[in-house]
């Protein structure tokens, strides 16, 4: 995978069950699917979660 296909990788891009990433526009302007390893499959989960959780302090009235 090329530098800015990661760069312009989006969380809808990451199929997890198929085990795959769907880079779109990479070298070419062609879009094309990449294999994804199962040890990444679990960190990109425990990393969504994580990044997914409000961030900040709220103060309502």
């Amino acid at each position: 995978m090329r530098i800015s296909e990661l760069c312009n990788l989006r969380i809808a891009d990451i199929d997890s069950k198929s085990k795959r990433i769907k880079i779109i526009q990479g070298k070419g302007s062609k879009d094309r699917y990449t294999l994804l390893p199962d040890h990444l499959v679990a960190r990109l989960r425990e990393f969504y979660i994580l990044e997914s959780r409000p961030k900040g302090i709220f103060i309502y009235k």
